[in-house]
């Protein structure tokens, strides 16, 4: 044997030799890794490092925000529209000032996702957002008193603003202050019964009010609430200083796991293939080589060839998540165009075709947001705790879309007012009581980076809203409100099935 074989023969196997003592703790590392990434998809991870400070601005936001809204624009800005437009275009008189707001809101949050995404901190967005908003609220107070149908447009353009980038800013910064998994869903479901019960507040304000001012849907009486909701709105506003950058995304384990794994698959690389001195070894050496020796050599190939396939599993998993966050959101603009449809016609139908007072239609608006927050919302997370959370939101679509035909159903056959009512209730009860299961399952797909972009897909869904406004205009002015209603019911329907098929194709919980 030559004395240079002899002196090189130490460090091969030293080589070889320090990296099999790794090689079960590295076995044992992916290992977790893989079960990880299992974890974070099958929504298991209960990550409990939350920013308390800003999920408690959130919430105040969210009820104080949901409160004045609801106060003066849910059913009291669509009969204010209706007395202030010309006899001839009443209906297109509330869709378009609906299309006014949701276009401005797109305007603004758009180019608001892109720009929290690296670009802009969240909070001086919110900042922003904040200045604006008080403008807003003195415009619409004026525009109100003044009984201009078109200084009314031009300050919810201004409104839309403001909420487009509020509104997108402080889902992004929600998602980065919260858990994966049921943690997310948790403050989730909890803002929106914050939501719901901002949603019932106004109406009881609005109700009492309508009692003070002789239970008529005066234009008078109209202006003196829109007034006063704007004041209702400005603590929401005032919030929105207070919230807090979040420095270190605690919600990363997809990319952390790929990035780590991706690290340890090019160590793996360099060892195997550096070299033929290093991977091969010739007749004379190997002869050199215990047998204990070749075994370390084929463990540390088979774990090569482990690592290639957990790269290639992670990616698989990778490209399903990109796949479910666009099949959610897709579900969600389809849910959007057809709410706004109806939503804004809703009050029409119960003052024009009901006959119903202004009470009792707040009594509607108070009931529904009630049952929301403090029945079927709760009711939903615990159930999707058993069931997985795209199921229980299913389940809610399909009950809200029979309840939806059922309204149409009940006034065909003259059913007294007081039953449909009760159909109203129930339906949007169900409907919006999805809202957390589905906003915080496609925050768990979507990575920190890009949160910003897709919360701003919101406000897209809130301008098809607005949109989707003007064809239900179309269709009350051309064919009646019922059938608005039932065009709604089957694009409802339609965006259901993109749910249905991320549970059977991607078994998604």
């Amino acid at each position: 044997m030559s004395p240079q074989l002899k002196s090189e023969k130490p460090t091969q196997q030293q080589k070889l030799l320090e990296y099999s003592n790794d090689i079960d703790q590295d076995d044992k590392t992916n290992e977790s890794k893989q079960n990880e990434f299992k974890t974070n998809n099958n929504d298991e991870v209960r990550d409990n490092n939350v920013n308390d400070d800003n999920v408690f601005y959130a919430f105040l936001f969210t009820g104080c925000s949901s409160a004045g809204r609801s106060l003066w624009s849910s059913s009291v800005l669509s009969v204010l529209a209706y007395e202030l437009a010309y006899s001839d275009h009443r209906s297109e008189a509330v869709g378009v000032l609906t299309s006014i707001r949701g276009l401005a809101q797109l305007f603004a949050s758009v180019p608001t996702g892109i720009l929290l995404d690296g670009y802009m901190k969240r909070s001086t967005a919110l900042k922003t957002s904040s200045v604006i908003g008080l403008t807003a609220a003195s415009l619409i107070f004026v525009a109100a008193s003044m009984k201009s149908y078109v200084a009314l447009a031009a300050s919810l353009a201004t409104w839309g603003l403001y909420w487009g980038i509020a509104n997108t800013s402080v889902g992004a910064l929600l998602a980065d202050s919260t858990g994966q998994g049921n943690n997310r869903t948790s403050i989730y479901t909890r803002n929106k019964m914050f939501q719901a019960s901002g949603m019932s507040t106004g109406p009881i304000a609005s109700l009492i009010m309508f009692a003070l001012l002789g239970n008529q849907w005066s234009l008078e009486n109209c202006v003196i609430i829109v007034m006063v909701g704007q004041l209702v709105t400005l603590p929401a506003i005032a919030s929105l200083c207070f919230f807090k950058d979040v420095q270190n995304d605690i919600n990363d384990g997809l990319p952390k796991v790929l990035n780590n794994i991706d690290m340890e698959k090019g160590a793996l690389g360099n060892i195997f293939d550096e070299d033929d001195s290093t991977t091969k070894i010739d007749d004379d050496e190997n002869s050199l080589i215990t047998e204990s020796e070749r075994h370390l050599l084929s463990d540390t190939t088979s774990l090569k060839k482990d690592n290639e396939t957990s790269i290639s599993t992670l990616n698989g998993n990778c490209s399903t998540k990109r796949a479910v966050s666009k099949l959610i959101a897709a579900s969600d603009l389809i849910t959007g165009l057809a709410s706004g449809m109806s939503i804004s016609y809703f009050p029409i139908f119960f003052s024009y075709n009901l006959g119903l007072t202004p009470i009792f239609v707040q009594l509607l608006y108070v009931l529904h947001p009630l049952c929301t927050a403090f029945i079927f919302c709760p009711l939903g997370q615990r159930l999707s705790k058993r069931l997985g959370r795209c199921q229980v939101a299913i389940a809610y679509k399909f009950i809200g879309i029979f309840l939806m035909y059922s309204i149409i159903i009940s006034y065909n056959v003259s059913t007294p007012s007081w039953a449909i009512c009760i159909l109203y209730v129930l339906r949007t009860t169900f409907m919006n009581s999805t809202q957390a299961l589905t906003k915080s399952t496609l925050m768990d797909y979507v990575p920190h980076d890009e949160r910003g972009k897709w919360t701003a897909l919101e406000s897209v869904n809130s301008f098809s809203w607005s949109g989707s406004a003007l064809m239900g205009a179309f269709l009350v002015r051309h064919h009646g409100v019922l059938t608005n209603f039932a065009v709604t019911g089957a694009l409802q329907m339609v965006s259901t099935m993109f749910l249905v098929y991320i549970v059977f194709r991607y078994d998604v919980k």
